[in-house]
Parts: C-alpha cells; sequence; structure tokens
C-alpha cells in the first residue's frame, strides 16, 4: 500500500547507513489501524457501557450535559492512567452537533448526513476499467 508523498516525512527514520523513508507501508504496520483501534477499545473498555463511542482516535459521547460532563472527567482519567496525550488543536468539547463516520451526531441521535448522500445520488457511472 502506498504512503502519500505528502506523508513520506512522516516515515523517516535515520540508521547508521543514512536516513531513510518509507514510500510504502512496511509489512509490519499494515495492521497498525486495527492494532491502535485494539489499544483504544480495551483502553475505553469501561466507558462504552456509558454511551461512549471510540474509533481509531475518535472520541464521542451521547448523553446529558450533566453525564456529558462527568463522562470528560472520566474520559480524561483514562487518558491519564493509561498514557494517552491529546492534541489541544484537534479537542472539540461540549459540541452540540457533529459529523462521525459519515454520520450527523446530535441532541436527536445519529442521523445520516445528507451532503454525503447527494454527493453518493449524484456519482457518475464508471466509464474505464480504471474507474472501476
Amino acid at each position: 500500500m502506498s504512503i502519500a508523498p505528502e506523508d513520506w516525512h512522516k516515515t523517516t527514520f535515520t540508521s547508521q547507513w543514512g536516513t531513510f523513508v518509507y514510500m510504502v507501508i512496511p509489512f509490519g504496520l499494515c495492521n497498525a489501524s486495527t492494532a491502535f483501534q485494539r489499544v483504544m477499545t480495551y483502553a475505553f473498555f469501561e466507558l462504552f457501557r456509558k454511551s461512549m463511542v471510540v474509533f481509531i482516535d475518535e472520541f464521542s459521547t451521547q448523553t446529558s450535559r450533566e453525564e456529558h460532563l462527568e463522562m470528560l472527567k472520566a474520559c480524561f482519567q483514562r487518558c491519564r492512567k493509561v498514557d494517552i496525550s491529546l492534541n489541544p488543536e484537534k479537542v472539540n468539547l461540549v459540541v452540540v452537533q457533529s459529523i462521525l463516520l459519515g454520520y450527523v451526531v446530535s441532541k436527536k441521535g445519529k442521523e445520516l448526513d445528507l451532503h454525503k448522500v447527494e454527493v453518493i445520488v449524484n456519482l457518475q457511472p464508471p466509464t474505464t476499467v480504471k474507474q472501476i
């Protein structure tokens, strides 16, 4: 599986023979996202029963405001306990509505993102083998 050229710098490593960069995912990392999801599931398993969703590096809860604050507190405590750090630039707290995995999540529950549906409905059928 190829790595996008703009992401090659993320795979750079140095050895006694020089500096190298991966242009394809090394065999040992092909299942990295699966392994990471397994770690996240293990780390936050206790909170799943309390309406928390974790997908790769996305956390989401669907609760009342009071329960949400308690859930955030528990989540942060769990992050400290298992030594998971959060990127402050990517953290959004107490969001009323958000898009997660192609769904709009709000106090009304989980609904399809109509923009995604519109894109799929308007897709042109493939005309070449490469497009298939």
